[in-house]
């Protein structure tokens, strides 16, 4: 009963923490930049939020000052780094930036702890808040206390909301992971293209442009490559080489940067070759799913099995513990 005052309390300073970083993310926009970031209104909410106390606290900056002088953090450049990375790849580019999703991260996890303050203080005051809701006298603490599982209840929320709390990060890199497989689908198509306009004697600027052109997962990537192309080669190549590094469109890139410097034939026959390398690796790709799914599938039908037979063995099990306990 004594703790009951906490939750009006809690609640209050939900609403007056809401209203300050709201008025102060909104003050903080115009003096910043009046340009929308972002295509929805909550997503600009969310990158004015990193801007303001206490979130901009939280949120990793690469030049650090230290002693009057500016050094640059290389683990939050890294981390940094990472979080853009997974944001580009999983193609929400147009509504996040690294700063605007740690700050979505920051909110769940609030949530959470604030959930975790007030489901204890419900449960500490069981008896009262069902005597008002339901006009039952019951005593949720008293009763779990009684079979030992009192302190176990509050352990096992906050597994289950430390897990919640990881949900964005976790949906992140699962479409991440996602679209990075769609990403490397249409690559042997893209490369076959590319084949067939090398031998109609088009060059690297015409070959960008159609590519640009082209309805496929790709467009954009070709498109702002082309357009780096037209005022320096090599920037267009640097950026076409990171969009595609560490995948064997890489090497085709490359082949594609350097046609001036071989005959067409040679051009033509390593592209051949890196054709059937990117092809093979998409199967060995594929078929590694295949086999995860495999072992997935079978794990979920082992698991109700493996269930009976443990339920089938707890009695003997406690029957044995039983008696050892009894002999000494």
């Amino acid at each position: 009963m004594n703790n009951l005052f906490y939750i009006p309390l809690i609640i209050a300073w939900l609403i007056l923490l809401f209203l300050i970083l709201s008025e102060s993310a909104k003050s903080k926009t115009k003096k910043i930049s009046n340009k929308r970031l972002f295509k929805g209104e909550l997503y600009n909410e969310l990158n004015n939020f990193s801007y303001e106390a206490p979130f901009k606290w939280f949120i990793p900056e690469v030049e650090v000052k230290k002693k009057g002088k500016i050094i640059k953090d290389l683990k939050a450049e890294k981390k940094i780094n990472e979080l853009k990375s997974l944001i580009s790849k999983a193609n929400l580019g147009d509504k996040f930036n690294y700063k605007s999703f740690t700050v979505l991260k920051l909110i769940v996890f609030f949530l959470c702890a604030v959930g975790y303050v007030v489901f204890s203080i419900l449960l500490d005051n069981s008896n009262v808040v069902m005597n008002i809701l339901f006009n039952i006298s019951y005593d949720a603490k008293k009763a779990t206390e009684q079979v030992g599982g009192f302190n176990d209840s509050k352990i096992a929320l906050v597994i289950i909301l430390l897990i919640i709390s990881l949900i964005p990060q976790m949906y992140l890199k699962m479409r991440a992971k996602r679209n990075e497989k769609k990403f490397l689908k249409d690559i042997p198509i893209v490369q076959l293209f590319i084949t067939l306009m090398l031998r109609s004697n088009m060059s690297v600027n015409q070959i960008l442009y159609v590519l640009s052109r082209t309805n496929t997962i790709y467009k954009e990537t070709f498109g702002k490559a082309y357009r780096m192309f037209v005022r320096d080669n090599k920037s267009g190549l640097d950026f076409l080489r990171s969009s595609f590094k560490e995948t064997k469109f890489e090497e085709t890139v490359m082949i594609l940067f350097q046609s001036k410097d071989y005959s067409k034939e040679e051009i033509l026959h390593s592209l051949d070759n890196n054709m059937e390398d990117t092809v093979e690796f998409l199967n060995n790709m594929k078929q590694s799913a295949d086999i995860s799914k495999i072992v997935y599938s079978q794990a979920s039908m082992i698991i109700p099995f493996a269930g009976t037979i443990l339920l089938a063995l707890a009695p003997i099990a406690i029957y044995g513990l039983t008696s050892l306990t009894q002999y000494t």
